[in-house]
C-alpha cells in the first residue's frame, strides 16, 4: 500500500519537541509508517503559531527548513515535500515568499486563521489584500501552488479569477465537503469544482470536527461526495495528523501506521482497489509530477 498525504504538521512537532522521524510521540512515526507503507509521500507544513509574532514565525521556519534539509531528506522510500501554512510570517514582505521558494517550498497555505497581511480566513469574511493577490501572483511565477485550506470563500474565489488568469491550479490540501457538514472550514461544492477545473485536488482532512464525527463511514461520506461533485481523479488525503489532537481523528486510525483501515474501507464500498489507490496516492502524485 502507498500513500501521498497532502498535510502534516510533524515537521514543525519534531523540531519543537526536539524528535526525530523514526523515534517521536507524533502521529506520523516511520517505524508505524512502514509497517503499513511500501512507499510514502508526504507534505510537510511549517505553521505559523499565533504565539508567536510574525517575525519570530519567519524565523522558526527557517530553522524548520534546516531541520528538514539534515535530518528528513534522503530516508529511503520516504519523499517529503515542504510546505509553509498560515502567510501572516512574510509580514508583508514579498521577498520571503522567494526565499521560501529557494529552500524548497511547493504549497503555500495562504492564511490560517483570523486575518493577516494576505487576508482573512475561514472564521471571517475579508477578502485578499492587494498584498495578498501579489502573494497568489508571485507564488504562481515561483513555482508554488497556492492552497484554499483555511481559506473563507471570498479569497478562495479571488485567488481562483487570479489562477484562470494565469493558468495556473490551486490546491484544497485538507479540507472536507460543507454540503456533508456545514463547517467554516470546509470547502463548498461551487469551489471544490472550480479548483479541480484548473487540474487541482482536493485533500480530505481526518479531524472529527471538520468531518461531523469519528467514523469511517462519516469519513468514506465526504470523500464519495467530492467524487461525486468534482471526479474520482481529484479526490486526495490531506490528514492534517499532528495538527490535531488524538481525540478528533477517525476511530481506528490512530496513527499513519493505521490508514489501512480507510484503504480497506474504500475497497469495500467500491469493490476494488482502483478508486483507493486514487485517493490514497495515485491523483496526487499526478498533480505533484505536473506542478512540482
Amino acid at each position: 500500500m502507498k500513500l501521498f498525504d497532502l498535510h502534516c504538521d510533524t515537521l514543525g512537532e519534531i523540531f519543537r519537541r526536539g524528535e526525530t522521524m523514526f523515534d517521536n510521540t507524533c502521529h506520523i512515526e516511520l517505524n508505524k509508517a512502514f509497517s503499513a507503507l511500501s512507499s510514502y509521500t508526504q507534505v510537510m507544513a511549517i505553521w505559523s503559531e499565533d504565539d508567536l509574532n510574525n517575525d519570530e514565525n519567519y524565523s522558526r521556519c527557517l530553522r524548520n527548513l534546516d531541520y528538514a534539509e539534515k535530518h528528513i531528506f534522503g530516508i529511503p522510500n520516504f519523499t517529503p515535500i515542504l510546505a509553509v501554512e498560515g502567510g501572516k510570517l512574510l509580514n508583508g514582505d514579498i521577498s520571503r515568499l522567494d526565499t521560501l521558494a529557494e529552500r524548497g517550498v511547493k504549497i503555500f497555505t495562504l492564511v490560517w486563521r483570523d486575518s493577516c497581511h494576505i487576508g482573512g480566513a475561514f472564521n471571517n469574511s475579508a477578502g485578499l489584500t492587494d498584498f495578498g493577490k501579489a502573494v497568489v501572483c508571485r507564488c504562481f511565477e515561483l513555482g508554488i501552488t497556492p492552497d484554499l485550506s483555511h481559506s473563507n470563500d471570498e479569497i478562495c474565489y479571488q485567488a481562483i479569477e487570479l489562477a484562470k488568469d494565469a493558468k495556473k491550479p490551486l490546491i484544497a490540501s485538507h479540507s472536507c465537503s460543507r454540503s456533508v457538514f456545514d463547517h467554516p472550514r470546509n470547502i463548498s461544492d461551487g469551489v471544490a469544482r472550480e479548483v479541480t477545473n484548473l487540474g487541482g485536488v482536493i485533500g480530505v482532512n481526518f479531524v472529527s470536527d471538520h468531518l461531523g464525527g469519528k467514523s469511517i463511514d462519516i469519513l468514506l461520506e465526504h470523500i464519495d461526495h467530492l467524487r461525486n461533485t468534482c471526479g474520482s481523479e481529484a479526490v486526495c488525503l490531506g490528514t492534517d495528523f499532528d495538527g490535531t489532537s488524538d481525540d478528533t481523528l477517525p476511530y481506528g486510525i490512530e496513527n499513519v501506521g493505521r490508514v489501512g483501515v480507510l484503504y480497506d474501507a474504500l475497497t469495500k464500498k467500491y469493490r476494488s482497489e482502483n478508486f483507493a489507490d486514487a485517493v490514497f496516492y495515485k491523483n496526487a502524485e499526478h498533480f505533484a509530477k505536473s506542478n512540482f
